[in-house]
């Protein structure tokens, strides 16, 4: 059985704003692929022992009202698992709802033995306080009970090989030859940020400008008034007032 399941924070963020903006019950499929990961273990019994696991990469998803399976094998091939979405419930106890077990049933009878997810998202509040939870379950067979798989939660999609051939679910309809990530980019104007910049530097070269030439001004009137003071204390100096003489 795979033993944990690995998502970007791209595309789990791209799956929470799927699902908030759905009005309530929602499913689909996820996509993605299996990998095997090796790591190396020290020990003192052994100093070079190796420890192989399974993991699903998630790559993407797609509503079951934008996927249309008999599209292309390569749209079946890179289902990994389904996605139930319910507001209003916690995930506590008996999570999985005969519907959602009846689906992922179907799924996993005709996986051909490969390892398959179900991944439940729920929203509800507690007084003021929104929470999102999520867990992601699997089994082999049918007449198994269900298994919690650790999530992890990474910054970057695992490899720059992998094959994602849906993203987005807003695009999803896409042909798997036009990656959308790249539409995206190609709208994308690599100056706007120095374009930006530059804005804001001439923004403040003008404020400074306008500070000094202010400040110029400034100088320029105490210089005055200090003429102007010394002419008073020079001219009473040397004319004493009349009632004096």
């Amino acid at each position: 059985m795979v033993q944990s399941v690995q998502v970007s924070g791209l595309v789990l963020a791209q799956i929470k704003y799927d699902l908030l903006n759905s009005g309530g019950l929602s499913k689909g499929v996820l996509l993605g692929h299996s990998a095997s990961i090796t790591t190396n273990q020290t020990t003192d019994d052994a100093e070079d022992s190796t420890r192989t696991h399974s993991v699903l990469v998630l790559t993407g998803f797609a509503p079951l009202s934008h996927f249309d399976s008999t599209k292309s094998n390569d749209s079946n091939d890179s289902i990994v698992g389904i996605y139930s979405f319910r507001k209003g419930t916690r995930i506590d106890g008996k999570v999985v709802s005969l519907k959602e077990d009846a689906l992922f049933e179907d799924l996993i009878e005709s996986a051909n033995q490969k390892d398959r997810v179900l991944m439940l998202f729920t929203l509800g509040f507690e007084g003021t306080t929104l929470n999102w939870d999520f867990v992601a379950l699997s089994k082999k067979r049918p007449d198994q009970e269900y298994t919690r798989i650790p999530i992890q939660i990474t910054n970057l999609i695992e490899s720059t090989q992998s094959s994602h051939p849906v993203f987005l679910s807003s695009i999803s309809n896409q042909p798997s030859t036009s990656h959308p990530f790249n539409t995206v980019l190609a709208r994308l104007d690599p100056m706007r940020h120095v374009k930006e910049y530059e804005s804001v530097l001439e923004d403040s070269m003008k404020i400074l400008g306008k500070e000094l030439a202010a400040l110029e001004e400034s100088e320029r009137e105490v210089v005055e008034l200090r003429r102007r003071v010394a002419e008073i204390r020079n001219g009473s100096t040397a004319a004493p007032p009349p009632s004096l003489l």
